[in-house]
């Protein structure tokens, strides 16, 4: 009776080693798909812009293809107390390497640089790479402030990953 039941456990750890291979296997294909490009599953992630801190937020965004490209970035103002902004930039993951100093990124204009508290003002650069229009891409942004009553210039930084329009 006790080979009877040595037999059955045999059985049931070859499954589990068939079984458990098989899924290796598929696990090891799904990677080299995504590590050779021929798998993208970023493009299956919704559209986001953050800022890091919460002292400024995204509003509506845009990023334009084609002939007017450009890039459109409402900036809202959670700071508490009116700010000025100074300058905003951003920078295309992919091209090229980032540089340290924000300040050689590509420049956004701001519409109005007095925003109150809660209010928002609109950011627009006419110089994005060119990207296709339904392509996913991702970018870092920095905005340059002075809380009122401040002399003291600080930076929020954040990303964006949005579709192109």
């Amino acid at each position: 009776m006790k080979l009877k039941s040595s037999k059955k456990s045999q059985v049931a750890m070859e499954s589990l080693m068939v079984y458990g291979i098989a899924i290796l296997i598929v696990m090891l294909a799904i990677g080299a798909l995504i590590y050779f490009g021929v798998l993208d599953l970023g493009s299956y992630l919704p559209d986001a812009c953050k800022f890091k801190g919460g002292t400024v937020e995204c509003g509506d965004y845009q990023w334009r293809g084609g002939a007017s490209a450009g890039l459109d970035i409402e900036i809202i103002n959670r700071a508490g107390k009116p700010i000025t902004a100074l300058d905003c930039f951003f920078w295309e993951e992919g091209t090229g390497t980032k540089p340290d100093d924000y300040t050689s990124w590509n420049s956004i204009s701001t519409a109005e640089t007095d925003i109150g508290n809660g209010e928002k003002t609109l950011a627009s650069s006419s110089n994005a790479p060119l990207v296709s229009s339904g392509q996913k891409t991702k970018a870092f942004l920095a905005c340059q402030f002075q809380i009122a009553g401040s002399e003291i210039t600080r930076v929020a930084y954040g990303e964006m990953t949005v579709t192109v329009a």
